[in-house]
């Protein structure tokens, strides 16, 4: 197995492929940041009661206002790399979807089809 890994980073070096895939890497996790900062300012008005039974509670604008700046801060340090990398985030994201996808109505069938076998 180790000698596939240091074959494929081999190539990715020799083809001057590696510092795009580690930009694509450093940007889902951004991406990824970002969408934490949304869920956590829609957590108190989403569902309040999970947001009450926290033992650290922060007030509902001190969480807007940080979160706001947070994903402002990622936005501003990820502009350079969402212009570079948008074609492959967005063949990533297709391609997620369609997995996605597959796997629901996969499921779906399979579901309507044990369903049937039971009548």
């Amino acid at each position: 197995m180790e000698a596939r890994s240091t074959l494929v980073i081999l190539a990715l070096i020799l083809t001057k492929t590696l510092n795009y895939i580690l930009v694509v890497t450093l940007q889902s996790i951004f991406i990824l940041y970002i969408v934490h900062g949304i869920a956590l300012i829609a957590l108190p008005f989403v569902n309040k009661k999970f947001y009450e039974s926290a033992i650290f509670r922060k007030g509902k604008f001190l969480v807007l206002g940080s979160r706001l700046f947070f994903i402002c801060c990622m936005i501003a340090l990820s502009y350079k790399m969402i212009i570079q990398t948008w074609q492959l985030i967005l063949i990533c994201v297709a391609v997620g979807t369609g997995i996605f996808l597959y796997r629901k109505v996969r499921d779906f069938k399979s579901e309507v089809l044990s369903e049937a076998e039971k009548l």
